[in-house]
């Protein structure tokens, strides 16, 4: 047998998961500032993934080569 929850009951359930939202929402409001801040006062270039199927793997290597070469001989020509 079943019962419904006091009308009262239930909006204590209501304000519970209200106060964790707000919680839940500071925080997030909190880190995408600091990630913000992160962001303005990086001097460095933020790596970038790229991701490669399976079967383009040796195309994709092989067209990278001549990028790579120069690269690396800008800081080390050995």
């Amino acid at each position: 047998m079943f019962s419904a929850l006091d009308p009262v009951e239930l909006q204590k359930l209501w304000r519970k998961d209200e106060k964790e939202l707000q919680i839940k929402k500071a925080k997030i409001n909190s880190a995408i500032s600091e990630l913000e801040k992160i962001a303005k006062d990086t001097k460095y270039i933020i790596p970038k993934i790229n991701f490669i199927p399976e079967e383009d793997i040796e195309q994709h290597l092989t067209s990278r080569v001549l990028s790579w070469d120069q690269s690396m001989s800008q800081y080390d020509n050995t």
